[in-house]
C-alpha cells in the first residue's frame, strides 16, 4: 500500500509524527492540521491529494482568504505580492490562482512538503499582515 493509491487519514497519519492530525479532506484527499499557527492563533491546515505524478500539498486558498480577512484593502499591494513571490521561490512552492501548491511530492518526502507549504503560509502571513485591520466581524 502506498499513499498515492491508498491516501486516507489513517495511512497519512502513519507517515507523520503523531502531533499532526489527519482528517478526511472536504472534497478529496486528507486535511492535515499542522504544527504551525497564523498570527491570530488559528492552526495552519494543508491538504494532501493523490495525483498521477505523486502527491500534491496545497492550502486550497486558505491563506488567501485569511489575508483578505486581515486587511481593509480590496487587493494585495505590489509589495505584498512581491513578498509572497519571494517566499514561494525560497520554499519552492507554486502560487496558482490564490493557492499555494507543491506538486509531484514523493511519499518519502511528504513531511518535508507539508512543512514547506505550512512554512510558506506562516512566512507570508507574518510579512503581509503586519497591521491587521479586520474587514469582517
Amino acid at each position: 500500500m502506498t499513499l498515492r493509491t491508498e491516501l486516507t487519514p489513517d495511512a497519512l497519519s502513519l507517515a507523520l509524527p503523531e502531533d499532526y492530525e489527519c482528517l478526511p479532506g472536504p472534497r478529496e484527499g486528507v486535511l492535515v492540521h499542522t504544527l504551525s499557527d497564523y498570527s491570530d492563533g488559528g492552526v495552519v491546515d494543508v491538504y494532501v491529494l493523490s495525483r498521477d505524478d505523486g502527491l500534491l500539498v496545497t492550502d486550497h486558498g486558505d491563506l488567501h482568504g485569511w489575508l483578505w480577512m486581515q486587511t481593509a484593502d480590496e487587493d494585495l499591494t505590489s509589495d505584498q505580492r512581491s513578498r509572497i513571490e519571494r517566499v514561494c521561490q525560497a520554499q519552492n512552492v507554486t502560487l496558482d490562482r490564490g493557492r499555494l501548491i507543491l506538486r509531484g511530492v514523493a511519499e518519502a518526502d511528504i513531511l518535508d512538503a507539508i512543512e514547506r507549504v505550512a512554512g510558506a503560509i506562516t512566512q507570508i502571513a507574518e510579512t503581509c499582515a503586519a497591521q491587521p485591520q479586520p474587514r469582517h466581524s
